[in-house]
């Protein structure tokens, strides 16, 4: 079991490495706590990270964690946006540079 929890760790780690951008989803009352790791650790390796959250729920009565949202430069409410938004010409942008 451990072995396997390892092989699961080292493989998101090295594909949050080798990307350009993290699509988090939010939904739920709190966000997942793997999620949460994955925002953070992008942001770390300065990696552009963007939220989808399409639902309302939130456990704080001000909304979600602000480490999260001020972790994502952007947040979606559902995919339409977000798949117009790349398509805008951030993902051309970015990866000609």
């Amino acid at each position: 079991m451990e072995a396997a929890r390892q092989l699961v760790f080292e493989a998101d780690i090295n594909a949050i490495r080798r990307c350009n951008y993290i699509v988090a989803v939010l939904d739920g009352r709190t966000i997942d706590e793997g999620v949460a790791f994955e925002i953070g650790y992008g942001r770390a390796l300065n990696k552009v990270c963007l939220g989808l959250k399409t639902d309302d729920r939130t456990l704080l009565p001000s909304g979600d964690n602000p480490m999260i949202i001020a972790g994502c430069k952007k947040i979606f409410a559902n995919t339409i946006e977000l798949v117009a938004w790349l398509r805008g010409g951030f993902l051309s942008a970015r990866d000609a540079g």
